[in-house]
């Protein structure tokens, strides 16, 4: 039986009773086959997140043994009932993470912020999160780390998020343990924020919005593509102490962007261009009086760059054929 076929056999639809059941399997099927599966013992942190519920899916179809650090279990029960142990820890509290990586074999940390709010800014969750789980891995012998940083992020970022993503992946660097770091661009698919967002725009009958003139390109990713890496990286030896790009194979402009949803919507929308200059104090104002502000000063910086990168690195080691939003679309607009 083939390591795909296994993991298709293994996937959480098929198997029920958890871990334990499933580590049976797993390694009935490593006798009986030769060394086909290679289970890991895993700590996810991050796994409630959007991006999570991915992860988590196919770190158990490929027949791995996982454990989510999750701050209140009872709020989790939805992954428990998936098939994996929760341990109650937070990634801010050293003690706690390395409490759940103990006897932990691979720790993937997917924990990040796309916008700050009361205790937990972009310092803390990108950076200081990250110092904590990389030693809580290394201190407890871990044989890899697995991250999830971000397009666009470099030592001499523009904007706070960047920045804070690339100090993230200097303390991964600097841990000496095997580490693979992913870099995505936006992430789309079912559960989504941004391109969900877009979608909620075509509601206006008259335009949609593009903040000024919408000349940087983006190059969004689907989110089950992200987990198939993510899930791979755990024991793939070509992927150790690298950094790889996960991008689709389609470039858009924002007013491209918004072209593509509103084809799937079947509503045509002027676009109003919205200056720079208006948009960075109304960014300003509703960081101040909203607690979630669906617009930030430090994402009208990221808006004017690129975010765009190469997938084929991802694509060879990995596999896999990155696909396009337009043929995920219409699973969730």
């Amino acid at each position: 039986m083939s390591r795909a076929a296994c993991a298709k056999w293994l996937s959480p639809a098929v198997v029920t009773r958890g871990n334990r059941l499933r580590a049976a399997v797993v390694v009935w099927l490593d006798m009986s086959t030769g060394g086909v599966m290679d289970m890991k013992k895993v700590l996810i942190t991050g796994a409630t997140g959007f991006v999570g519920g991915y992860v988590v899916d196919e770190l158990l179809k490929a027949g791995h043994e996982v454990t989510a650090l999750v701050r209140n279990p009872k709020k989790a029960a939805a992954l428990e009932r998936s098939g994996i142990a929760l341990a109650q820890g937070d990634v801010l509290d050293p003690a706690s993470l390395e409490s759940a990586a103990a006897g932990r074999e691979v720790l993937v940390h997917l924990v990040g912020i796309i916008r700050e709010k009361p205790g937990a800014d972009f310092e803390q969750m990108h950076h200081q999160a990250t110092v904590n789980a990389v030693r809580a891995a290394a201190a407890c012998g871990m044989e890899r780390f697995v991250h999830m940083s971000a397009l666009g992020t470099r030592p001499h970022a523009r904007s706070r998020y960047h920045q804070t993503k690339w100090r993230g992946e200097e303390a991964v660097r600097d841990a000496g343990i095997p580490f693979v770091i992913f870099r995505p661009s936006v992430i789309f698919g079912p559960g989504d924020e941004f391109i969900s967002m877009l979608a909620e725009f075509f509601k206006n009958p008259l335009f949609v919005p593009v903040i000024g003139a919408g000349k940087a390109k983006l190059q969004p990713v689907y989110a089950g593509d992200v987990a198939r890496c993510f899930a791979a990286a755990v024991d793939n030896p070509d992927a150790v102490n690298r950094v790889f790009e996960l991008a689709g194979p389609a470039r858009y402009t924002m007013p491209q962007l918004l072209d593509v949803i509103g084809e799937r919507l079947g509503r045509r929308r002027a676009k109003l261009h919205m200056p720079e200059a208006l948009a960075k104090p109304m960014a300003r104002a509703m960081e101040k009086l909203m607690p979630e502000p669906p617009l930030t000063t430090d994402q009208l910086t990221m808006i004017r760059e690129d975010n765009t990168g190469d997938p084929a690195p991802a694509a060879e080691v990995f596999q896999l054929d990155f696909v396009r939003l337009e043929s995920i679309l219409p699973e969730y607009i």
